[in-house]
This record gives C-alpha cells, sequence and structure tokens, in this order.
C-alpha cells in the first residue's frame, strides 16, 4: 500500500473515532442560550390554590374509612359580602390566567363546621397606592352562605372624604349607583329581583360544596385635596335583601343567621384611616391568606394610599408564586407604611400592592461548555474537509 494511501485510512479512521466519541457524550449540539428577560415573582411556600369551591379528601384507608356524613345547609337567610381593588386607571389587576390579584380565595370548609357560620374569605388588604387624579375600581361580592335562593336588594358604600364618586362614568351608570346629598354614601339596587327574568340577579343557596356569588363594580376618583400618605379607607355592606318567596329584611323576624342589615358603624374621618375591620383582625394587612373580617360578615373594606403612583407589573405575575412587596400596619394609634425599594429596577417605592419580581430562571449561557463543544465541532470539520483534499488529490487530481 502506497504511503499516501496508508495516511488516508489513518485520518479516516481518526475521523470516525472522533464522530463517535462526539455521539457518546455530547447530548446535544452546542447552543449559545440567551437569556430572554422574563420576569415571575418570587416563590412563596403554603399558597392556598384559588378556588371558589370547597372538595372533600376521599382519600380513606378502606379499613377505618368512616362515612361521610351529608351535609345539611343553613335553611334560612345568610348573605355575605367581600369587596377588593380591581382596576387601577387602565389597568385591570389579574394574574395572567386572568382572575384577579387581590379576589378572595374562599374556603368553604369552615361554613361545613357547626362552630362557625360564616366561610373563609382569603386575600390582602394593604393599601394600593395612587395619586392625585387616578381612577380606581372596587368589585363587591355577594356570597349566599345560605340554604335559601336570595336577592341581595341594596348595597351601600362608604366613602372617605378624598375619594369622589364618579356620577356620569358609564360603569356607575351600568350599575345604578346612586350618591346621596352628602357625597360620601352611594347605593344600588342592581341586584334585586328583577321583573322579567327571576333567575338573572338570584343568588343561589349554597350546596355544600361551592358558593354562589353575584358581583358589582364601582369606580371612583382621588380628588385634589388630600396630603401624600393619607390612608383612604372605603366601606360596602349590604342593606337590603330579598328570599325567593319575597320575604325581606324588612319583615318582622326575617333577619340573616349572623349579622344585621345596614348597621355599619363607621369611623369619623379622623379615626377611618386606622380603620381594619373587626377588632379581632391583625395589624398587618399583607397576608393574603388571612381572612380579614369586617364589623359582620354582611361588610368589607378597601384601602388606597396617596402618592406616587409606578406602573405595576401585572401582567407578569403568576399566581401561586405572589408575594406582598409591603409590610403595612394600621394599629389603633398609628398608621405606619413600610415600602421596599428596588434599588436596581426603579428609581422610586414600589406600589404597596406591587411584587418584588427576579428574573426567570431561564437557562444561563455555560459558556465553558460552549467553548469546548465549538472546538470541537471545529476539530472535526477540519479533519473532514482535510479528509475531502486527499480523497480529491488521490483520486481526482491524477
Amino acid at each position: 500500500m502506497k504511503f499516501r494511501n496508508r495516511q488516508l485510512l489513518v485520518v479516516g479512521v481518526i475521523a470516525i473515532i472522533i464522530t463517535i466519541i462526539i455521539a457518546k457524550y455530547v447530548d446535544k449540539p452546542f447552543k449559545l442560550v440567551k437569556n430572554t428577560g422574563e420576569f415571575k415573582s418570587l416563590q412563596m411556600s403554603e399558597i392556598v390554590t384559588q378556588t371558589n369551591t370547597y372538595t372533600e379528601n376521599t382519600l380513606q384507608n378502606e379499613e377505618t374509612a368512616q362515612p361521610v356524613q351529608e351535609f345539611t345547609a343553613y335553611e334560612g337567610i345568610d348573605l355575605s359580602l367581600r369587596m377588593f381593588i380591581s382596576k387601577l386607571n387602565d389597568k385591570e389587576l389579574k394574574y395572567s390566567d386572568g382572575s384577579y390579584i387581590r379576589e378572595p380565595i374562599v374556603d368553604v370548609e369552615t361554613l361545613k363546621r357547626t362552630a362557625q357560620n360564616t366561610a373563609d374569605y382569603l386575600h390582602p388588604k394593604n393599601p394600593v397606592e395612587l395619586s392625585v387624579g387616578d381612577t380606581v375600581v372596587y368589585t363587591i361580592r355577594i356570597y349566599n352562605e345560605g340554604g335559601i335562593d336570595t336577592y341581595a336588594n341594596s348595597i351601600t358604600v362608604h366613602l372617605p372624604s378624598q375619594l369622589e364618586f364618579i356620577i356620569e362614568d358609564e360603569l356607575n351608570i351600568e350599575y345604578g349607583w346612586l350618591i346621596d346629598t352628602s357625597l360620601r354614601k352611594v347605593s344600588t339596587n342592581y341586584l334585586a329581583k328583577p321583573i322579567v327574568d327571576e333567575e338573572d340577579k338570584i343568588i343561589k343557596s349554597f350546596n355544600g360544596s361551592k358558593l354562589d356569588y353575584k358581583e358589582l363594580k364601582i369606580k371612583c376618583k382621588v380628588s385634589s385635596f388630600g396630603q401624600t400618605d393619607d390612608i383612604l379607607t372605603t366601606i360596602a355592606e349590604i342593606t337590603g335583601f330579598t328570599d325567593k318567596y319575597g320575604r325581606t329584611s324588612a319583615s318582622q323576624n326575617y333577619k340573616d343567621r349572623d349579622s344585621e342589615i345596614a348597621n355599619i358603624n363607621l369611623p369619623v374621618d379622623e379615626q377611618l384611616a386606622l380603620y381594619n375591620g373587626n377588632n379581632s383582625n391583625k395589624s398587618v394587612l399583607t397576608d393574603r391568606n388571612y381572612f380579614y373580617k369586617g364589623q359582620e360578615d354582611d361588610d368589607d373594606f378597601e384601602k388606597l394610599i396617596l402618592g406616587e403612583f409606578q406602573e405595576p407589573l401585572w401582567e407578569m405575575v403568576e399566581k401561586t408564586d405572589l408575594i406582598p412587596a409591603e409590610n403595612t400596619e394600621v394599629g389603633n394609634n398609628e398608621a405606619e407604611t413600610t415600602r421596599e425599594v428596588d434599588t436596581e429596577e426603579s428609581t422610586g417605592l414600589l406600589p404597596s400592592n406591587s411584587v418584588q419580581l427576579q428574573p426567570n430562571s431561564v437557562e444561563e449561557p455555560d459558556m465553558e461548555a460552549n467553548t469546548i463543544n465549538i472546538l470541537i465541532a471545529t476539530l472535526c470539520s477540519s479533519i473532514i474537509l482535510l479528509v475531502g483534499i486527499l480523497f480529491i488529490k488521490r483520486y481526482v487530481l491524477i
């Protein structure tokens, strides 16, 4: 065999061996990974799954399994009200799946116990930061915890002095809100029993697994007077109901099981900022796994704080990864608000209801591994090129 042929054979064998080694030890071809810049919120353990239903655990030991006791609803009226901020200016405060960030997570397990007559409605109450001229939309939900289909005839909202009801707004007209002469109390009978379609506004009774509800929205504007860091507290309550049989809250001895209609004890303006709902509530308002009760279960409150508003990255928030970025305490004698500052991403204070975001855990480029892969690929290509040149020189260029 000629020397040139022996060279060609050796080079070919080496090329085959290198190709086999690359196929065996390099799972993927080299690639330059790019950081996409996506964001998600910091993870928080023990997050409750967002749902309006409760499902019992049916996984039981067959030897010790006990028969499930059939649930019997309270045969009477039992309505519950919850209120949350759902929109700031033109920005809906929603998760990526479309649900509202501050809406209650409803746990009906406590309602099914005889010791407690209400479900747990878990959502935060920390003040949301707005500036003068900004608008806010509150969503009010009326839940039926009783055993009779019911209409919420009348809902009333009590406004702080710095919050202006927008009379001519289309949303407020749609829900039939009317303001009284004080300009501080707004009411609607939007959920009252309709003349035509009686099923349209009725709130179905509790069936043991799901709470039915109907909701309202109201839009307000931060007025031109007020001091920075003023806390604006809005309170809503049920002020009338009618069950499917026509019995009303005004009927003698016909009452809600655990609340009195239209009996909210409104704080004076000097104390309204410090209002924290039920006296049993804790002062830290950022816990979204806590039930911040109203004075009774037919009233609720929400809070704003005057300041420099910054656009929050609501679209980037994942539901189960949310943690609060502010710790707001409202005590009996003072209101103290502490906001976290993101020194790298912002030039000011974060909105009080925003979340601390961090880059998504995308694959980071491994420069060392990429370099090795590039060198191996280059060497392999060079060898194949050399083999081609020798082949052409030996058999073509004779």
